[in-house]
């Protein structure tokens, strides 16, 4: 069944493949896919049918056998046989099966240190679980809107969850979906929202259920909402960004401006948003607020900071892009900042990048800006911007464009200090500022407004990483290949999702190792390739080499480390560790570079080789050194700030060996000179894009 569903099979061709099965083996498998999904879940259940209005698209309730109901905001009798109607599938239901899966990686209860390592160090999330038992859930949930056809306004806006007690990695892979509005035009939120908060009102008072083979007791609640700006005022029943008052978390007089003020506007908060939703109304906005939403309802969530400025749609999709416009649209051609006649230049510089897989695209040319992804923008953001931007941009363009790339930078860090949260407000601030000044007032965009609330989130929620909406994104991707035709869309995903959460809980069930490794990589989650091979402490090699070394320097290095050279030698030009995958320096990958790291002690190199020997359990990973050519690059003398990621090195010839647990951080390494790289590390190694 894994396999029909991840290769969007339909059910002739299902039916094709089972009458294949039989005619070799008689009676092996069911003859068609309605008597597989029969044979394999007499417990799933239908996703439940919620009408709306045909007239205002107020809600109406579950199906019912009743044809006719009252529709209680437009005062009329509708027919329910001519209304539309969204699907629901139960929370609870989904938090059931997923509970109930062995092997979920939970996150230890702790409590908040010094650094700010992901949601739970939140100052907002430490309020919002202060009584949780080890059981408890707490849910970042999104909305958006994603279009299914090319040439067709026909539109599918799910509701998701993540469990926040979960790894990173576990909160993608176990994506909660209580709801599915599908059609032509967009969703009344009020109507959305209405299951989904009902029963999150039933569920924070505890729910039954299985886990780790046990009976607990679960209490969920909403804890943030991550969506872009247009999503968010619908949701929270408020004025659109661009309008007066239109920042979800200050009181700025907004507009198409949102020029700096040298008085900060007053801060919302829960209270003062609950006394305008009450005053506010569709003609009548109370300082930008056009009435209640549901969101109020919710159970300990904090209408004002429950919602978080997500930098996928702010920075990345927002500011970034925006500036790309600026720089490269022939309408600016008389203004000092375009670069638009440079563009050859810009694509030799972009396109001579060889990224890491962590940066899942590739560069492509400046020509294509418009159809660039949010990642595409994020790294020319984060890392490549330094070496491609520099030599064309004037300078101090240049220097304005790392505030905001160094800014965002650290608010991305797996671990970050107050240090870092005060630098990161303060280079924001002074982009923000300076934006005016250098692009004109009318340039200060709703997105670079938001820069300001970027940290004030991190304090309140964790880092940038741990609260955006890339994952929900990831998975809208996914959502779209759930259906095959044009018919039924909205029932074909939401009822492929409901299996795919029913095949992850039978997986438990498979005890042959060979048919589980098979499952794991129908679901896109097998970790360990079919040609690796386990080494000691988690590591797994794959292209293995000739046990006679490729390089003396490799050799010596070894004896410098270990005092004597053992007599057999296994090298591994590509292996995974902690989940990271590195290449060394000679390892064939034209467009990828994984083998530039930076160590424990700070060191940074080029990763030759990983080395295994038959008389001890021992790994090593051998090294290049690369040594600093100027200390600090890039610096705001200003602020008083330096960019210590971002740094410029060169070889050494110098081989260093050392464990593979002290490959601290993946690199992105740059060409700036003939002999000299720019290395910038990934500012996390959970993350991505």
């Amino acid at each position: 069944m894994s396999y029909v569903m991840r290769h969007r099979i339909s059910d002739e061709g299902t039916t094709d493949l089972l009458n294949m099965l039989n005619a070799i083996d008689p009676g092996i498998a069911p003859r068609s896919k309605y008597l597989l999904k029969k044979a394999l879940g007499a417990d799933v259940r239908e996703p439940e049918k919620h009408f709306y209005c045909l007239y205002c698209k107020g809600y109406l309730g579950q199906e019912t056998c009743t044809k006719q109901v009252f529709c209680e905001n437009c005062n009329r009798d509708v027919d329910l046989a001519f209304c539309s109607f969204f699907l629901v599938m139960p929370l609870k239901e989904q938090l059931q099966r997923i509970l109930a899966q062995k092997n979920l990686k939970w996150l230890p209860q702790r409590a908040r240190g010094d650094t700010i390592q992901d949601v739970f160090d939140g100052i907002e999330h430490a309020r919002l679980c202060a009584d949780f038992s080890d059981d408890d859930i707490s849910l970042i949930w999104n909305t958006d809107g994603i279009r299914v056809f090319e040439k067709s306004t026909f539109e599918i806006w799910p509701v998701q969850c993540q469990i926040a007690q979960l790894e990173p990695a576990a909160r993608k892979q176990n994506m909660l979906m209580p709801a599915l509005w599908f059609g032509f035009s967009k969703p009344n939120m009020t109507a959305l929202l209405t299951p989904f908060t009902e029963e999150l009102q039933q569920l924070s008072t505890g729910f039954s259920c299985m886990k780790d083979g046990k009976e607990v007791n679960v209490r969920v609640f909403a804890a943030a909402c991550s969506v872009d700006a247009a999503a968010r005022s619908a949701v929270r029943n408020c004025k659109k960004f661009n309008a007066f008052q239109g920042c979800s978390w200050c009181y700025h007089r907004g507009g198409k401006s949102y020029e700096f003020l040298d008085t900060a506007p007053e801060r919302r908060t829960a209270r003062k948003h609950v006394a305008d939703a009450i005053k506010g109304t569709l003609t009548a906005p109370c300082k930008g607020v056009t009435g209640p939403c549901l969101a109020m309802t919710l159970p300990r969530f904090d209408v004002v900071d429950g919602f978080i400025p997500d930098y996928q749609h702010c920075a990345c999709l927002g500011v970034m892009r925006q500036l790309l416009k600026l720089w490269l649209k022939s309408k600016y051609h008389k203004c000092d900042w375009y670069i638009g006649t440079r563009t050859e230049e810009l694509n030799s510089l972009l396109l001579a990048i060889t990224p890491p897989t962590e940066i899942t695209r590739t560069p492509r040319k400046f020509e294509d800006m418009l159809y660039w992804k949010a990642s595409e923008m994020r790294a020319l953001l984060l890392f490549y911007g330094y070496v491609v931007l520099k030599p064309v941009l004037p300078l101090v363009y240049f220097k304005h464009f790392t505030l905001f790339s160094y800014g965002v930078y650290l608010l991305l860090k797996a671990e970050i200090t107050q240090q870092d949260i005060r630098e990161a407000r303060a280079l924001l601030e002074k982009f923000v500022v300076q934006m005016g000044v250098l692009y004109t007032a009318r340039n200060v965009s709703y997105n670079v407004h938001q820069l300001l609330h970027l940290a004030d989130s991190v304090e309140t929620w964790g880092p940038l990483w741990a609260t955006s909406c890339f994952p929900f994104e990831g998975r809208n991707a996914v959502l779209l290949g759930y259906f095959s035709g044009t018919q039924h869309v909205g029932e074909q995903i939401a009822r492929t999702f409901v299996w795919w959460q029913h095949l992850c809980l039978w997986a438990d069930k498979i005890e042959e190792e060979e048919e589980r490794s098979f499952f794991e990589r129908m679901v896109g989650r097998q970790t360990i390739g079919r040609t690796g091979v386990v080494l000691p402490g988690d590591v797994v090699g794959y292209q293995r080499q000739s046990c006679s070394s490729p390089d003396i320097r490799l050799e010596v290095a070894l004896e410098n480390h270990l005092g004597l050279l053992p007599t057999q030698i296994t090298y591994y030009s590509r292996f995974q560790c902690n989940g990271i995958l590195w290449h060394s320096e000679t390892y064939n990958m034209p467009k990828r570079v994984n083998c530039v790291a930076e160590l424990e002690d700070g060191t940074v190199g080029v990763i030759q080789a990983l080395a295994s020997f038959r008389s001890t359990p021992q790994l090593l990973v051998l090294v290049e050194k690369l040594e600093l050519v100027r200390t600090v690059p890039f610096r705001d003398l200003q602020l008083g700030i330096s960019f210590l990621a971002v740094r410029e090195r060169r070889r050494t010839a110098v081989i260093v060996a050392c464990s593979p647990s002290a490959l601290k951080k993946k690199c992105v390494a740059m060409e700036c000179t003939p002999e000299s790289f720019l290395i910038v590390a990934l500012p996390n190694q959970v993350e991505r894009d």
